[in-house]
């Protein structure tokens, strides 16, 4: 920030900005530096201190001792000193502003004649060699030379553990998030150029946080600030006067003053946003690192740690498993565990391929995973933050990049090895680079957009919409009318993402992968987990409803407080991006998915769209509280927002618990992990095993889940494949040697009268779990497992395994692995 020739910009405590005239200094400054010791009976170690500056400082200088009364032992020790020595250089000055070292300081300020004002502590606690290298500072031009105890080759010695690491974390916290260059603003062992200290209106009240206050203004205020390393020791005589806890709320007062700024210190509007200063990425990875801590904390207080295997993990954690073993392949994804239909993993594995290196870098196992699914999660949010500070303000944006982060979803699939915040991660990251290349022109943007989006369609293609929708409402808005979205350049933005896709859909299919197309086949009614049917999925009253009914199980009531602002917002051309974002994915649910709405990770692209309108909400209630009249004190609008703020929160992890619950009661049984130990105590390692996985009526389930947990390698079996084909011959085809059958737990439990239906619509009757195998099985199955020999027989599993006779023929490598599997 500028300081003009007219005037000085001044921030007082509550960040206001004032216009506050320079003062002339009236006193001549024949003094080099003038250095300020406050004291307080310090008569056991001034001696020590003034013999220590006598001896170090080599520039020409005045020691000010500031005392608070006349019986100060330190008095008539200071003049033994001028006496024994024959300095002249030394004055002892009363405070004139109240007792304590807050006003000793300000005192010292006060009568300061040098260039430069140095503060000291009177017990040798600060280095005091240091100050000719901090003088030399002043001299090339620096306003204020910071004593770093936490910068290289600084130390500290003794003193309260608790108080070095909070001043550590304040210091370490400023310098990377906000840019104030000191790794240590909380040390008062300063120098000040000294006309500088006019400029600055000190409001501090308590003790030495007036330090802090000094930097955290002059860096608002533009001053040049820097620092050198130091050492401070704790004092061998005498008693501290730094009371940590009386003082802690006052410097909490200059720190989170200092992180306002950085926050909203200024809002960029869409017309001017190419002119907005290039930042120090650092204040970011930082915040990125918070983000990240926040969300394993919560995320693991929330959920149990669980092993890869679990549910949709699974079909993730084999090809990371696979690429550990036998080396990252990003062309040929295999399966270290074959599912069915195919053997191969639908999305371009890029968030496996980089679990996999670094588990085998670091040997740290699958803890990995989910530390990637937190920084994909953590980036996404900033880049919502960046995103909505384009149209709105930071205080909506900040709001909005929390609620993304720690929403119900977020907190299940960010503790998850799974790619869905990778997909979610590089849809906003389009949006944001689209929109900034719509209001620029920038061609940077333009082709980041295209980079982006070309891996965001191999990683999920139902973001089509969701991503393209919002910048056609946007390209329309900064554009001319329609004959701009239909510009080369606006097509050649989806033409070139959207052939690669294809490209790689194909090299999926070729390769039999896990219903490449999945998405396309749902809206035909081919897959039958979708409600109704299509006409049904076509009917927008029935649509809606069912979606209304699906998004409050995984949001709460937070979904329908935000239904009436989004409503309102469609008067307003501003949000017109947010809108259509939110309009963009319901559209694409009808369109790609089938509605297929019992599996939460479908809604996914529609979270930040929901949670920006959340965020809109909060604030336009926080205003409104703030122009009621009845709450005349600021403090208690304060306290009042705060309340309400705090509440969504609360709702917000009340209804993630619920949500998780619900998850771990369907997920996570610790039956699937005993039948997994079952396969492996009755079937050889290298065995292959042709899978049964029971889902009552339908036939068996996709999820290679057992045979990852088990590690074991085969295929799935359904029923509809022994229409035409014995469970010998299939096994010979396939390659497998051991059959196993499973109740699965979903519908376990259903069978025992829990009455839980896997989604809001699967509303089957009831069985008996003595009828399941029945129900299951046909007489001619029962006869062709009858010529099997049996392994292992329970209530929930049952293992073959092929007779003799009939292995002799079985192929060493199982049909399309290439001899890899």
């Amino acid at each position: 920030m500028n300081r003009g020739t007219n005037g000085l910009i001044h921030f007082n405590a509550s960040g206001d900005k004032e216009i506050q005239p320079p003062s002339n200094i009236s006193k001549q400054e024949k003094i080099s530096l003038s250095i300020v010791i406050p004291v307080y009976n310090e008569g056991d170690n001034i001696s020590s201190t003034l013999t220590e500056i006598s001896q170090n400082v080599k520039i020409q200088h005045e020691i000010l001792i500031i005392y608070d009364f006349p019986e100060d032992n330190t008095i008539p020790a200071v003049n033994k000193f001028i006496n024994e020595t024959k300095k002249i250089n030394i004055r002892i000055i009363k405070n004139k502003y109240g007792k304590g070292a807050l006003n000793a300081i300000k005192s010292g300020f006060l009568e300061s004649t040098g260039t430069a004002t140095l503060v000291v502590m009177a017990d040798l606690s600060d280095e005091i060699s240091k100050v000719n290298e901090m003088y030399e500072k002043i001299s090339q031009g620096y306003d204020i030379v910071c004593g770093s105890r936490y910068m290289k080759g600084g130390k500290q010695i003794g003193g309260p553990k608790l108080k070095k690491f909070l001043s550590r974390l304040a210091g370490i916290s400023l310098k990377y998030f906000t840019g104030i260059p000191t790794h240590d603003i909380s040390n008062s062992f300063k120098m000040y150029r000294s006309n500088i200290l006019n400029t600055i209106k000190i409001e501090s009240n308590g003790g030495f946080e007036l330090g802090m206050e000094i930097v955290v203004k002059s860096f608002l205020n533009g001053y040049k600030i820097t620092e050198v390393p130091s050492t401070w020791r704790d004092r061998e005589q005498g008693a501290s006067r730094f009371k940590l806890w009386k003082w802690l709320p006052k410097y909490l007062k200059w720190y989170f003053l200092a992180i306002k700024h950085k926050i909203f210190g200024n809002t960029t509007q869409i017309e001017n946003i190419e002119n907005k200063k290039k930042q120090s990425i650092l204040p970011y990875i930082f915040l990125i690192c918070l983000f990240i801590i926040g969300q394993i904390l919560l995320s693991t207080l929330l959920q149990k740690g669980n092993p890869m295997g679990e549910f949709r993990e699974s079909q993730v954690a084999s090809t990371i498993k696979l690429f550990v073993e036998e080396g990252i392949n990003l062309l040929y994804p295999k399966l270290n565990v074959m599912g069915d239909p195919g053997y191969f993993a639908i999305e371009l594995p890029i968030y496996q391929a980089l679990t996999a290196l670094f588990w085998n870098v670091f040997n740290l196992g699958e803890i990995w995973g989910r530390i990637f699914s937190h920084i994909f999660w953590a980036i996404g949010a900033l880049y919502l933050f960046f995103l909505c500070n384009i149209f709105v303000e930071k205080r909506v944006s900040l709001l909005t990049a929390f609620f993304y982060l720690f929403s119900p979803i977020a907190l299940v699939y960010s503790n998850d090895v799974s790619i869905e915040g990778l997909s979610s991660c590089l849809s906003i990251m389009f949006l944001y680079h689209g929109a900034r290349w719509i209001i620029e022109k920038s061609k940077f943007h333009f082709f980041t957009a295209i980079i982006i989006c070309t891996l965001g369609f191999t990683q999920k293609l139902p973001n089509l919409a969701p991503m393209f929708i919002p910048l056609l409402a946007l390209r329309y808005s900064y554009g001319k009318g329609f004959k701009s979205i239909f510009s080369p350049s606006f097509i050649l933005l989806g033409l070139i993402p959207f052939l690669s896709a294809c490209i790689w859909q194909y090299h999926a299919n070729k390769l039999n992968a896990m219903y490449p197309a999945s998405a396309w086949y749902a809206s035909s009614g081919t897959i039958k987990w979708y409600f109704g049917t299509l006409v049904d999925r076509l009917n927008p009253a029935k649509y809606f409803i069912t979606a209304l009914k699906s998004f409050e199980n995984a949001y709460g009531s937070l979904y329908f407080a935000v239904l009436p602002i989004i409503g309102i917002s469609a008067f307003f051309r501003k949000y017109y991006f947010f809108t259509s974002y939110l309009a963009s994915y319901l559209f694409s649910f009808l369109i790609f998915t089938g509605l297929h709405l019992p599996h939460s990770h479908y809604m996914i692209p529609f979270l930040p769209a929901l949670l920006f309108w959340a965020a809109i909400g909060i604030i336009f209630i926080w205003d409104k509280l703030a122009l009621i009249s009845s709450i005349k004190l600021k403090f208690h609008r304060i306290i009042v927002a705060g309340i309400i703020t705090i509440s969504v929160m609360g709702l917000f992890i009340v209804n993630s618990a619920r949500y998780l619950d619900f998850r771990d009661w369907i997920f996570q049984d610790k039956d699937i992990m005993n039948m997994a130990e079952i396969i492996k105590q009755n079937t050889p390692k290298n065995s292959r095993v042709l899978l049964y996985k029971g889902e009552g009526l339908t036939g068996g389930t996709w999820s290679p889940q057992l045979m990852y947990l088990s590690d074991r390698r085969g295929r799935i079996l359904y029923m509809q494949d022994l229409e035409k084909n014995t469970i010998s011959d299939l096994m010979r085809e396939r390659g497998c040697n051991y059959l196993v059958l499973s109740v699965d737990t979903l519908r376990y439990r259903y069978i025992q009268g829990r009455k839980l239906h896997r989604s809001l619509y699967d509303k089957r009757t009831e069985y008996n779990d003595l009828d399941y195998f029945t129900l299951q099985f046909s007489q001619e199955i029962e006869k062709q497992l009858a010529k099997l020999n049996p392994v292992y027989l329970g209530n929930r599993i049952r293992i073959y395994k092929i007779e003799k006779d009939k292995t002799a023929n079985l192929p060493t490598v199982i049909p399309g692995s290439n001899g890899n599997q």
